[in-house]
């Protein structure tokens, strides 16, 4: 304790002098949610019995944003936070996707009173990286499939889809087994589709780890007419467990993958950072913030992104978190290097708040 108190004390170097990053210090039971944008599941339509034919992709694609939306590990990102303040167009200062929580810690900083210094800020090279998540996930169904007495089937394996031609309406189920794949993938993916693909990690779950029983019966035909039966079946059950196992395992897969937010405003010694309660960032957190060297093919987010680096030895300041929003969080420059933050540098943990922290407003027995 005596050698964590001198560390927390001895603070980073200022003016010309770097910022040194301290070891993060993660509390039991503490983590913080990695962004992900969740791309599609593939998957084959499944032949039915009677000669419907179930869109089982379509299913797939709606029950994973349920479980993504479960997992303690992950937060689901659906729009950009900053506008293109080039394609825009827009004159109002209106440059930030956010709630109307999230707009008055805006509006703390005076980011609505200057709307052309918001266009400039914004308009620097690489600034769309404050919009990207930390992966990209995709998937595919590789097999599906409902066995009945007798060893007969329905369903698809990755040879295709079962022959139904000799089984009737009749049909009863016994059991469900699923295999399914997920990628995490880089973010810049499909940039213009010009990304090439970049697996950051994978995970596979096997028939064996989502055989389930069937106990109930199903009417086909109901089944093939569109999705609302099918999530009152014991089939939803199967599908949503091996999307889940999927999940879990690719949480364990990430662990390595250290998280970061980004800076989204820069306002002297105030800084607005992607992420706030949908991550879990409290008060009190500190974070250290890098500038970021991103190397593209071409024009600044327009182009594929060959390489990025930051210099761990070289934070460019320490950020303390002071306000959290639904998305956005505030947060305040307690040491800064000569260089400032950039939009769109990356933001990393350097620890926990303490058990007995207090917010600066906060006073003597609140």
């Amino acid at each position: 304790m005596k050698t964590f108190a001198l560390i927390s004390l001895s603070g980073l170097l200022m003016g010309n002098q770097s910022c040194e990053k301290e070891a993060p210090i993660e509390p039991s039971g503490r983590t913080l949610k990695k962004v992900v944008e969740m791309g599609s599941i593939r998957s084959p339509k499944m032949t039915l019995p009677g000669g419907g034919v179930f869109d089982f992709q379509f299913v797939a694609n709606q029950q994973i944003f349920g479980v993504m939306t479960e997992n303690q590990n992950f937060a689901v990102k659906y729009n950009p936070i900053i506008i293109d303040p080039v394609t825009s167009g827009s004159g109002d200062g209106k440059y930030f996707n956010v709630s109307k929580l999230d707009q008055k810690l805006l509006l703390s900083l005076g980011t609505t009173s200057s709307p052309e210094s918001v266009r400039l800020t914004l308009s620097r090279a690489s600034w769309c990286m404050a919009n990207l998540p930390q992966f990209k996930f995709a998937g595919s169904v590789n097999s599906y499939e409902i066995v009945g007495g007798g060893g007969i089937s329905i369903g698809f394996t990755p040879g295709g889809s079962h022959d139904v031609s000799n089984v009737g309406l009749g049909f009863q189920a016994e059991k469900a087994q699923m295999d399914l794949s997920l990628q995490a993938l880089h973010p810049l993916t499909n940039l213009n589709g010009q990304v090439k693909k970049t697996i950051i990690a994978g995970v596979n779950v096997t028939q064996d780890q989502t055989s389930s029983k069937i106990s109930a019966g199903i009417q086909w035909g109901l089944l093939s007419i569109g999705g609302n039966y099918y999530y009152q079946t014991p089939l939803a059950t199967v599908t949503k467990m091996g999307l889940t196992k999927a999940v879990n395992k690719m949480s364990t897969a990430l662990t390595k993958e250290e998280w970061y937010t980004r800076v989204i405003y820069n306002e002297d010694k105030y800084l607005i950072i992607s992420g706030g309660r949908d991550l879990g960032i409290e008060d009190g957190d500190e974070m250290y913030i890098y500038n970021e060297e991103n190397f593209w093919m071409g024009a600044p987010c327009n182009s594929e992104l060959r390489g990025s680096f930051i210099n761990r030895q070289a934070a460019v300041a320490k950020v303390i978190v002071e306000s959290v929003g639904d998305e956005i969080s505030k947060v305040r420059v307690v040491e800064q290097s000569s260089q400032l933050p950039e939009i769109g540098a990356k933001v990393i943990l350097s620890q926990f708040h303490t058990l007995d922290y207090k917010s600066p407003d906060a006073k003597v027995g609140q």
